[in-house]
Formats: C-alpha cells, sequence, structure tokens
C-alpha cells in the first residue's frame, strides 16, 4: 500500500523519515524510508508482514486522517553521500554500482 502524505519535505532518495499515531496503548513512532520523488508530496511503501504495532494501524487510516511526521527527513544511506570507499554491511551490490558511475566531479566528453 502506498500511504500518500499531504507534507512536502527536501530530502535526498535512500533518506526515511519517522511517522507516528496515537494508539490506545499511547504514541507509538516507526522510521519508514521515503519512496517518492524529491519535490513531490511525500509517500512510503508500506507491506503488511504479520503483527507490528504501527503498521497495521497505517493500513486502517481513511482518506484525511493525521498523521505525526518528523520535522525533517533523517538518514546519509544516499547516492550521493555513499564513497564507497568502506561499503556499510549490507551495502556490498549498492557499492558495486557506484563503482562504476562516474565520480560526481567528471566532466562530460
Amino acid at each position: 500500500m502506498t500511504l500518500r502524505l499531504a507534507a512536502r519535505a527536501a530530502f535526498r532518495p535512500g533518506q526515511f523519515m519517522n511517522l507516528g499515531l496515537h494508539l490506545p496503548s499511547g504514541f507509538v513512532s516507526r522510521s519508514y524510508s521515503l519512496a517518492s520523488v524529491p519535490e513531490e508530496p511525500l509517500e512510503v511503501l508500506l507491506a503488511r508482514l504479520g503483527e507490528g504495532e504501527l503498521t497495521p494501524a497505517l493500513f486502517e487510516l481513511r482518506e484525511g486522517a493525521s498523521v505525526w511526521l518528523d520535522p525533517k527527513p533523517q538518514g546519509f544511506f544516499t547516492f550521493v553521500s555513499c564513497g564507497c570507499s568502506r561499503p556499510a554491511r549490507g551495502s556490498g551490490p549498492f557499492c558495486r554500482c557506484c563503482a562504476r558511475a562516474p565520480p560526481s566531479n567528471a566532466q562530460p566528453t
């Protein structure tokens, strides 16, 4: 399911934001990766995988419902800042792709 938020925020692909709801058990928030195109309304993709505190409640929301949202995106694992000189655990395939990409300061020939 795609959860489309009315909010917009400047972000880079690969960043995430925390979403939250006030539930009967109290306030609950979790991190969700942004799946939208920068400069468009924010979107996150949700998958219902068994039990959880927040995601099932997000599936029950009606259009126009309020969701708490962090004031700004977080995370630094983006294509621009990957660097590849010291790949993080689990980033091997991503960094192999970076190795084929031209350096960010490369000039067209």
